[in-house]
């Protein structure tokens, strides 16, 4: 028996558009709290780094720390490194905490070209097969 993942996540070309899925989640009723954000803002920070400054943690964020906070979300390892090779090569990621709302959180991210096609063609998949720059 598969297990559907309670975090929905899109891959974005640009930090506008993760910033506009965002207020969009927002806009939906989902929490600060229950929405990851790997990329820089328009204000010059980026979440992961935000993070690791507020934990005391190394400045530079690695692929692993990606992949460590990603599993912590509920994502397999193989689905956590796919994002965090996107993050590494500069894509926005956005992912949110949905449990019972994973279709609303989808309609979303879906929604806003999300370079993830594949994930959002059955986001209940083990692992993500999209192609990086498809969109």
């Amino acid at each position: 028996m598969t297990t559907k993942r309670t975090t929905v996540v899109g891959v974005f070309r640009d930090a506008p558009m993760a910033e506009l899925v965002i207020e969009a989640l927002k806009d939906t009723g989902f929490t600060n709290d229950e929405i990851l954000y790997s990329g820089v803002t328009a204000h010059g920070g980026d979440f992961f780094d935000m993070l690791a400054r507020w934990s005391g943690a190394k400045e530079e964020v690695t692929e692993g720390d990606v992949v460590k906070k990603l599993t912590g979300a509920g994502l397999s390892e193989d689905e956590a490194d796919y994002y965090a090779r996107e993050y590494a090569a500069g894509h926005p990621i956005v992912a949110v905490k949905a449990p019972g709302r994973e279709d609303s959180a989808k309609v979303v991210i879906c929604s806003h070209a999300n370079l993830n096609k594949e994930e959002c063609a059955d986001q209940s998949a083990g692992e993500p097969h999209a192609e990086s720059g498809k969109g």
